[in-house]
């Protein structure tokens, strides 16, 4: 699966100290062309949840500045104009990412997604190492980098080999490369089966976003198709958020959000209401605790995660309540402004949405500035004041025209919608 880490360096800071990051990619090619050493690209946002947890758990800690001793560091926000064209380049779908690359923008490597410390480290021992990855570790570093092509090329010389790869870790990333492929291609049947094998082969962290991988196709399978599909999913999902989200801490998994996700998603495909009523009451029992006892401001990604199941448990007074708390704890950053512009849009509250939407649209900046606006001028428009919500979505839309595409199209559907 999803935040500022911390306070960006200021990008002339000496690139030598492997605890400084930079906030320029052009001064962070200059360091390691000069230095030879390898960038580690950090891609991250203001609402990725997830990179706090890295930012706090693991970036931030002496083992992590010692082991980056030989790279230059750099933190790229996806919203900024030139975090998402190399986001875009290197293929970055998911955040957090990690890519190492040489001075030249080749991609040496790649760590994705919410990583514990000894995991993470011991991924980067590895990309920074001279030892040859087995098949299973390369195909799944292809499988990482969305390199589809690389992965079948992969699969296909190890299978030609005189001894072919065969044990759990083979296994697991050939299925993945199967549901990968299926995907692709639009082959709903051949997804579902990848799925399948995947949940029977069991695992850790990573089962949740095979469930997500496939959703589409299982949504859009036969519903006895889906049924023993999701059947074969919830065991293993639920055994997953048992052991590594409420067991000790530990044996839980650093992406804590997807490990509830999934069984939850699985509840609610297969009707069971009562299991998925009763798994978020006890979510957000234990998430309480352990908000309580740490503060709010003090665990952004605990922060953030009650926030999600608040709302997944659809609790909107706690909810805004909630946010409010973390607008207060986080002033300096637009989402949780936004996001309790939302909250109080669809409970009706006009006024208020409105205040909250001009604070997050004034801490806005790149490509979440689009989402803000757009908000803004609905919040505008239903309160009366439809020239004003034109005029605001033409301003942006004429910022947004050739650096975010997406947003501008965005942007224009809506100032359509308002007879603009």
């Amino acid at each position: 699966m999803r935040h500022a880490l911390c306070a960006l360096l200021l990008a002339c800071a000496p690139a030598a100290a492997s605890d400084v990051w930079l906030s320029d990619l052009a001064a962070a090619k200059k360091a390691a062309a000069a230095s030879g050493k390898p960038i580690l690209v950090d891609f991250q946002a203001v609402w990725c949840y997830s990179c706090y947890f890295m930012e706090q758990k693991v970036l931030s800690k002496d083992p992590f500045k010692a082991a980056a001793k030989g790279l230059v560091l750099v933190k790229l926000d996806v919203d900024t104009e030139e975090g998402l064209a190399l986001k875009k380049k290197l293929r970055a779908g998911f955040l957090p990412s990690y890519v190492l690359m040489d001075a030249s923008e080749r991609e040496l490597g790649r760590i994705v997604g919410e990583q514990n410390e000894g995991d993470f480290l011991a991924q980067l021992a590895r990309l920074l190492g001279p030892s040859v990855l087995d098949p299973a570790a390369r195909l799944t570093a292809a499988l990482d980098a969305n390199d589809l092509d690389g992965a079948t090329r992969v699969r296909r010389e190890a299978r030609g080999a005189k001894v072919p790869p065969s044990g759990p870790a083979w296994e697991k990333a050939s299925a993945r490369l199967d549901l990968a492929s299926a995907l692709k291609r639009g082959e709903r049947a051949g997804a579902v089966a990848a799925f399948r094998a995947l949940m029977r082969l069991g695992g850790g962290c990573e089962l949740p976003y095979h469930l997500f991988r496939a959703s589409d196709s299982l949504d859009a399978a036969a519903e006895t198709e889906r049924r023993e599909a999701l059947e074969a999913a919830r065991g293993p999902l639920a055994g997953l958020a048992e052991s590594r989200f409420f067991g000790p801490p530990e044996e839980r998994c650093a992406d804590a959000r997807s490990v509830l996700e999934a069984p939850l998603s699985v509840y609610k495909r297969l009707g069971l209401k009562s299991e998925e009523t009763a798994l978020l009451e006890r979510v957000l029992a234990e998430l309480g605790k352990r908000l309580k006892s740490a503060g709010v401001g003090e665990d952004r990604n605990l922060d953030d995660n009650y926030r999600f199941f608040l709302a997944q448990a659809g609790r909107k007074e706690e909810l805004r309540a909630h946010l409010e708390r973390l607008v207060a704890a986080y002033p300096n950053d637009y989402v949780y402004s936004y996001r309790l512009a939302g909250v109080l849009k669809e409970a009706g509250r006009t006024a208020d949405a409105l205040a909250s939407s001009r604070t997050a649209y004034n801490l806005s900046y790149g490509a979440n500035r689009s989402a803000v606006a757009r908000l803004r001028a609905e919040l505008l428009a239903a309160g009366g004041a439809a020239e004003e919500a034109r005029a605001l979505l033409r301003l942006e839309l004429k910022a947004a025209k050739g650096r975010f595409p997406d947003e501008a199209k965005a942007l224009e559907a809506l100032l359509k919608k308002l007879g603009g």
